[in-house]
C-alpha cells in the first residue's frame, strides 16, 4: 500500500471515532450548562425578535450567524438542529487547522491536527451550541489569510472573530504584528510602520470599534 495512504488511514479512523463520540452530543436530550442561554438568544432571532438576553456575556455574532444559517434549513428552535448547524461549521476549524500545519511546515501535521480535535479542553464543545469553536475557527482563517498575504481577507475574518468573543481582539493585534513581520522582517521605523498601518487600516478600525464598544458597556 502507497505509504500516504498509510499515514492517512488511521488519521481518517480517528476522526471517524470523533464524529461517533461528537454525534452522542448532538443527540444529547438536555443542554448543558451554559447551552440553554445561547439557544435563547438565537431562538429569539429565529423568531425576527431581536432584543438581547440578558445574560448573553458577548457580542450576539455568532447567535445571528448560526440563526440566519438554522432558517434556511427550517431549522426554528430545533435544539438538534442548531446543535447540528452550529457543529458542521465549527468542524470546518479542523480542516483549516490542518491547513495552517501545512503551510506552516509543522512537522507531523496529521498527527497535530488529531491533537487539535481531540484536545480535552475543547472537544465537546463541537457539538453544543457554544461560541467557542466558532470563534477558534475564524481565529484560524484570519492567521490562514494573514500568512497568504490576503489582507483584507485577514481584517474581514479578525473582525468577525472578535464580535463573535471580543477576548479575540488580543488575536487581531498579533495578526497585526506579525503581518508586519512578514512583511518587513524586525526592521522597525516609523515610516515602514506607517505605510504597514495604511496599507492594513482595517485592524485600526477593529481596535476604534472595540474601543467603542468597551465605552458603551461600561458608560451605560
Amino acid at each position: 500500500m502507497n505509504k500516504t495512504k498509510l499515514n492517512y488511514l488511521p488519521f481518517i479512523c480517528f476522526l471517524i471515532l470523533a464524529l461517533i463520540l461528537w454525534s452522542l452530543f448532538l443527540f444529547m436530550p438536555n443542554f448543558y450548562v451554559d447551552e440553554y442561554i445561547h439557544y435563547s438568544q438565537i431562538s429569539l432571532f429565529l423568531s425576527e425578535n431581536y432584543s438581547i438576553v440578558p445574560k448573553i456575556t458577548t457580542f450576539p455574532f455568532y447567535h445571528l450567524v448560526i440563526a440566519k444559517v438554522s432558517s434556511m434549513f427550517g431549522y426554528s428552535s430545533n435544539t438538534f438542529g442548531l446543535r447540528l448547524v452550529s457543529f458542521l461549521m465549527s468542524l470546518v476549524s479542523v480542516w483549516i487547522f490542518y491547513l495552517l500545519a501545512i503551510k506552516l511546515n509543522i512537522k507531523n501535521y496529521l498527527f497535530r491536527t488529531l491533537q487539535f480535535v481531540f484536545l480535552p479542553i475543547s472537544f465537546i464543545y463541537f457539538a453544543l451550541i457554544y461560541t467557542d469553536i466558532f470563534s477558534l475557527f475564524l481565529v484560524l482563517i484570519a492567521f490562514y489569510m494573514v500568512i497568504s498575504r490576503r489582507k483584507c481577507m485577514a481584517q474581514l475574518f479578525s473582525l468577525a472573530s472578535v464580535l463573535v468573543r471580543q477576548n479575540n481582539i488580543v488575536w487581531t493585534g498579533f495578526f497585526y504584528f506579525y503581518g508586519y513581520i512578514l512583511e518587513n522582517g524586525f526592521n522597525f521605523s516609523f515610516k515602514r510602520i506607517l505605510i504597514y498601518t495604511k496599507k492594513n487600516v482595517g485592524y485600526i478600525i477593529i481596535l476604534i470599534l472595540f474601543i467603542l464598544w468597551l465605552f458603551a458597556i461600561y458608560s451605560g
